[in-house]
């Protein structure tokens, strides 16, 4: 199973952004028939990005309401259990934001890859011994 962080999935659906890191990740999960794995906040993460975008006039409605039901739809496999301090102790060490390490939290507690385009984030995952999907 894999990790898979929001900005890979922004990267899948938003129709201006165009990226062979997160297609292939799609590719691995399906050819290994894997669901992402990912932390409770996710849901809400990406639909705030997804009203961003909207907002920046980068997506239409219609835009919103697929891309949105893409992702809502989909069987992802959510982990509610973050290990609160660890999260946290990971943001400061990293100096990342507190979502970006739960991510984190979640890939070095249940021994996961990671799939991110989050520069900050990977270069924390690498740090951390943490594997990714290449």
């Amino acid at each position: 199973m894999v990790v898979v962080d929001c900005s890979v999935a922004l990267a899948l659906v938003l129709p201006d952004e165009d990226s062979p890191y997160a297609d292939g990740v799609l590719a691995y999960l399906s050819r290994e028939n894997q669901m992402p794995v990912v932390p409770a906040l996710f849901r809400w993460e990406f639909i705030n990005a997804l009203m961003m975008a909207q907002r920046r006039k980068r997506i239409t409605d219609a835009q919103f309401q697929e891309c949105s039901d893409r992702w809502l739809m989909s069987e992802l496999q959510e982990d509610a259990m973050a290990n609160e301090k660890t999260a946290i102790t990971l943001a400061g060490q990293h100096r990342l934001t507190i979502y970006d390490a739960l991510y984190l939290e979640l890939a070095i507690r249940r021994k996961l890859k990671l799939a991110t385009l989050d520069a900050v984030l990977a270069k924390a995952a690498g740090e951390e011994g943490v594997g990714f999907v290449s």
